[in-house]
């Protein structure tokens, strides 16, 4: 069966004419839900500027979730998913409606209708309680990255669908944190293997000292491994407060870029072979 614009738009009438009332209902109440719940946070004071990008990015990620998570769930394999396999339309239309649905028009409908919630809790935060917290500024950079890797992780959710077949998005939840640990505690034993005997200075020539003290020169230091994130920078100490970072270099950072950028499409391929498999 060849790709048909008239049918995906079928299929996309077909979406939002059964999920209607859902939807709607979601939309009245999560500007209300995100506004009480940010009302309380700026009643007690904690309405800073981190503080309203970590609410604005997890408001996304949970409800954004648990609305993706439904998407494809009709096609996961279970016997009340032989209708929705049935349908008269492609694979890659059923994709194509769920990442319209989720990753195009929720993330916009999202910024729409809590956005000017933050602006008004933030104008309320300082007009009534009294709280000098300024409203946090978005570059270009921020919004794209923003945008990219909140859409990464919610086309997680959509692979995760079509795996799970009840608590979708609970177990996607688990899921991606379970994958997160494996890789933090890959990358610490990675770490700890290639630089537990060695001194910083053998592999960064712009490694430089920031000690108080000009009388330990960064050779003459005996310096341990205490912290590094993937793709991230070193961290070393010389067993005080002291602390001294090995940032990764133009090729590590070319290659995170590069591999950052590939997930969301790999995760939306994975989704297009999983429903062929499901339809086999």
């Amino acid at each position: 069966m060849q790709f048909s614009f008239t049918r995906l738009n079928h299929l996309f009438i077909k979406q939002w004419k059964e999920n209607k009332k859902a939807y709607l209902l979601g939309l009245v109440a999560m500007p209300i839900l995100m506004g009480v719940t940010s009302l309380i946070m700026a009643y007690s004071g904690e309405f800073s500027e981190n503080t309203q990008t970590s609410f604005l990015v997890f408001g996304l990620l949970i409800i954004g979730g648990i609305f993706c998570s439904s998407l494809l769930s009709d096609y996961a394999p279970k016997p009340r998913a032989i209708r929705s396999l049935i349908l008269p339309t492609t694979n890659l239309e059923k994709l194509l409606v769920a990442i319209i649905y989720g990753l195009i028009i929720f993330p916009i409908v999202y910024l729409l209708t809590v956005y000017p919630v933050i602006l008004l809790v933030n104008h309320i935060d300082f007009e009534i309680f009294g709280n000098l917290n300024l409203l946090k500024a978005y570059t270009v950079e921020d919004k794209l990255g923003f945008l990219y890797a909140t859409t990464t992780i919610l086309s997680f959710v959509l692979l995760c669908s079509l795996f799970y077949r009840k608590f979708i998005f609970i177990k996607a939840s688990l899921t991606f944190a379970c994958l997160i640990f494996l890789l933090t505690m890959a990358n610490s034993l990675l770490t700890n293997v290639i630089f537990s005997n060695s001194q910083p200075s053998k592999f960064s020539k712009e490694f430089t000292k920031s000690m108080a003290s000009n009388s330990k020169t960064i050779d003459k230091a005996k310096l341990e491994l205490t912290n590094s994130t993937p793709f991230g920078s070193l961290q070393f100490s010389d067993g005080s407060y002291e602390h001294y970072n090995i940032s990764p270099d133009k090729n590590i950072k070319i290659l995170s870029f590069i591999w950052a950028w590939l997930l969301m499409p790999l995760m939306l391929l994975a989704c297009f072979y999983r429903l062929k498999e499901i339809e086999l």
